[in-house]
């Protein structure tokens, strides 16, 4: 009887974990499944998860495992380094949630090796173990084939098999990114291959379908850091069989034939290394994933070196990466994460963080050579796979920053734990140094841990409640304000959250500028303002404030844009908006040097419908010539890349072509795609045209040749062009003198033609935030843009962001 209220502890223990067990299988089978966790309730349902190994390991620790040895104190020197971080971010609240996953994997681990430890000699206890965790991994796994053959057949039914880009249709499933695909696949083939190897019969046959989903995830992803991942699992693996064999020779032709095997099915599935291999040039050719990366290698470098020790706090990243923008070329607008582990690492904890995850996985790898040692059996091989599911995961961690996706911390922490369970068993970790005091430190953070949480999860419901009961974008003015202040709710429940004053200001800020209101303006201007108290570094509300402050005060929204600029020189209409404050001002020269830097920034903006208004209208002429002067500046920078300067002389070159109709010459075409090559081919040779061009322009030139009689004839002949896109065509098909496809495409927007105002969100904000309740940041810029431009135009300019900021901000004050 005395033992009755442990047996129902112990009862509850079970139940606890099971419970976890199919939460974690749930959370990680969910389509987008990395990003749903940042919704209302999953918020609360995932991180709740996360503190359950935390409790479950002061339970075992309680009942008696008490040992602490090198594994478990290397455990707790990188808990509290994560946590010495934390305490010095500047958003600790943020900093502390973003760390719960790091917290949560590290108590998995050393609870699954503790109970690992216990039973690794019993064989059949640990097969049923395998069992379990492959069934755990078997249902993301078939998510995953499923909405992915789904995908496929929608594609299949719209076009036929070598019509589709498969590039551009990889597998994201189910965790909503290839990369993530790509590494659900690396670290579960080993431990599903190590099932199909143990198991007989009907078990081996499921375990063979098993293994063969993983397989599938891994090459559908095409993703080329999973590619290094599996490349050095290999590498590692060949290493360990020949520590431990002597191969024959049917062995080794063997091993050959399935490297044969793997490199097939990488070249089959991977569109991008079958271009590598076709033409490997494009490997030093430059593409705009290639700017990302690049800059976000510069920016982790820079944001690592302004706090070396001890980093900016986990999850801090893309609140500090806009401070260092500006001296990068192009690339993101701010980077959630660095896709490089190792140097997000150090940008977050800094040396210290990185010292204490070096010593632990010096451990993993001792423990992970030490097992070569043990009797032969399923622990030991689940134990050596481990090891090379890791390498092999190290390498693709050197592509990406993946260890705040709770599905594949679970995985990794689960290789981790059978790792170090060879030093666990009923006693602890190893023998020697003892831990009563654990139980009371683990319980004690967890405590602790939730009374820091509910306030935020308190604020998330309060948010998301006020969004679900009202449809945003049909929503009147009134209603909008009732909503904002609604939102204002989340504010008081977590005050030291930006995110949740953003998104009552900017539907203040929506409310004002459908109303014309100034109160309203007045009042939006009041909560971002007490938001960039919190971080000023936010270039989406710095530019908000501006636009919202230019009707009323042109002084401090010129101060507010020229903020925005330097944390965003490149950023579209925000030059545009200083010009308009400039000039509001009585600054007319500042307005000229902003409008030349909009087209420097943005060179499409040079065919752009503002200027057939006033008061661009009259400054069209200055601003032009001051853009000549500055883009001959920008081509002698020293600091503009040899990569990116053919670029941007194409950029100058179509924006003279379209302004004064010089042609771009060949060297400067040297910048352009194909596709716009063969455009600018057909214009040099009108009348005759017989270049095949894009069916776009093909469509124009066929129109020009025989005339069409109405819209209806047009709606034929150019259906690949949108309503509005053939309504502003048709009126320049009327005007007199438009005979060749250059005169069509230079025709300046016709009067009274068709605009179309755009309303844009900045989307990837509230992702920083780890919220995706709400909408976007909403982008207060007026947009104004002629359809035909934009369908027919635009595309023969570059993209922007082809100078590095730092080129840009000296351009800017340039004399």
């Amino acid at each position: 009887m005395n033992h009755a209220p442990a047996d129902r502890f112990a009862r509850l223990y079970s139940l606890l974990g099971w419970l976890a067990l199919g939460g974690l299988v749930l959370v990680g089978s969910l389509p987008k499944a990395s990003t749903i966790v940042f919704t209302w309730p999953w918020a609360f349902y995932s991180q709740a998860l996360l503190l359950v190994p935390v409790f479950l390991l002061t339970w075992t620790q309680a009942r008696g495992w008490r040992g602490v040895g090198l594994g478990g104190l290397a455990g707790l020197v990188l808990a509290g380094v994560i946590g010495v971080s934390v305490a010095a971010s500047r958003q600790p609240h943020f900093s502390f949630e973003a760390a719960l996953p790091l917290w949560g994997a590290l108590a998995w681990i050393f609870w699954l090796a503790g109970q690992l430890g216990a039973s690794r000699a019993e064989a059949p206890v640990f097969l049923r173990f395998a069992r379990v965790a492959g069934v755990a991994m078997t249902v993301p796994l078939a998510m995953s084939a499923l909405l992915y053959a789904v995908d496929v057949a929608n594609l299949l039914a719209e076009q036929s098999w070598g019509e589709v880009d498969w590039v551009a249709h990889r597998n994201p499933h189910p965790l909503g990114h290839w990369n993530y695909t790509g590494g659900l696949g690396l670290l579960t083939f080993p431990w599903l291959a190590g099932l199909v190897w143990y198991e007989r019969r009907w078990w081996r046959a499921g375990w063979i379908v098993a293994s063969g989903l993983a397989a599938a995830a891994f090459f559908t992803a095409a993703s080329r850091g999973a590619v290094l991942g599996a490349l050095v699992a290999a590498a590692v693996a060949g290493l360990l069989w020949l520590s431990l064999h002597r191969p024959s020779r049917r062995q080794w032709v063997g091993f050959g034939l399935a490297t044969v095997l793997v490199v097939a099915g990488l070249l089959a599935t991977n569109g991008r290394l079958r271009a590598l291999v076709a033409d490997p040039s494009i490997l030093f050719q430059r593409n705009e994933s290639d700017v990302q990366r690049i800059g976000m290698l510069q920016g982790g470098g820079w944001l690592g070196l302004e706090r070396p020790w001890v980093g900016h706090g986990p999850g801090m990243v893309p609140f500090v990466y806009p401070e260092v923008r500006a001296r990068l070329v192009g690339g993101v607008e701010t980077s959630y994460q660095l896709h490089n582990a190792p140097l997000h690492w150090w940008a977050t904890t800094g040396f210290v963080g990185l010292a204490a995850l070096g010593a632990f996985l010096c451990i993993l790898g001792r423990e992970w050579w030490r097992w070569r040692r043990e009797p032969a059996g399923a622990p030991r091989t689940f134990a050596l796979l481990g090891g090379v599911a890791l390498a092999g995961y190290a390498g693709l961690a050197l592509t990406d920053y993946q260890l705040d996706v709770i599905t594949l911390l679970a995985l990794a922490g689960l290789w981790a734990g059978m790792l170090l369970a060879r030093s666990a068993d009923a006693d602890g970790f190893g023998a020697g140094r003892r831990g009563r005091w654990l139980p009371w430190v683990l319980g004690v953070a967890g405590a602790g841990a939730v009374a820091v949480l509910a306030p935020h999860w308190r604020a998330h419901q309060l948010h998301w409640t006020a969004l679900a009961e009202t449809s945003v974008e049909e929503t009147s003015v009134t209603e909008r304000v009732v909503l904002a202040r609604r939102l204002l709710a989340s504010v008081d429940a977590a005050p030291w959250c930006a995110h949740y004053r953003n998104q009552a200001g900017f539907q203040l800020a929506r409310a004002a500028g459908e109303s014309g209101d100034a109160g309203l303006r007045q009042a939006a201007r009041r909560v971002l303002a007490s938001s960039l108290e919190i971080d000023a570094a936010q270039e989406p509300v710095q530019s908000a404030l501006g636009w919202l402050w230019l009707p009323d005060d042109p002084a401090p929204a010129r101060a507010h844009f020229s903020h925005a600029l330097r944390l965003l020189p490149d950023r579209p209409t925000t030059h545009l908006g200083l010009a308009l404050a400039c000039l509001g001002g009585g600054d007319e020269r500042g307005c000229v040097q902003a409008l030349a830097m909009e087209l420097l920034v943005n060179p499409a903006f040079v065919a752009s419908p503002y200027w057939q208004q006033s008061p661009l209208r009259e400054l069209r002429d200055p601003a032009y010539a001051r853009w000549r002067e500055l883009s001959a500046r920008a081509l002698a920078d020293p600091e503009l890349p040899v990569w990116r300067r053919p670029a941007f002389a194409y950029a100058c070159a179509v924006a003279r072509w379209w302004r004064e109709g010089r042609m771009p010459g060949p060297d400067e075409l040297a910048g352009a795609g194909a596709e716009v090559r063969a455009v600018f081919a057909a214009i040099a040779q009108e009348p005759r045209g017989d270049v095949v061009l894009p069916r776009r322009w093909a469509g124009l030139c066929e129109v020009l040749a025989a005339p069409v009689s109405d819209e209806a004839d047009l709606r034929v002949r150019c259906p690949e062009l949108s309503d509005a896109a053939r309504a502003a065509l048709w009126l320049r098909l009327k005007t007199p003198g438009v005979a060749s496809l250059a005169a069509l495409l230079r025709m300046p927007f016709p009067e009274g033609g068709p605009v179309v105002h755009m309303k844009l969100e900045r989307g990837h904000y509230p992702l920083m935030h780890r919220s995706l309740d709400g909408p976007g940041y909403a982008d207060l810029a007026p947009y104004m843009d002629d359809p035909f431009l934009l369908e027919c135009v635009a595309p023969l300019f570059p993209a922007r962001g082809l100078l590095p900021g730092p080129v840009v901000t000296r351009l800017e004050s340039a004399e």
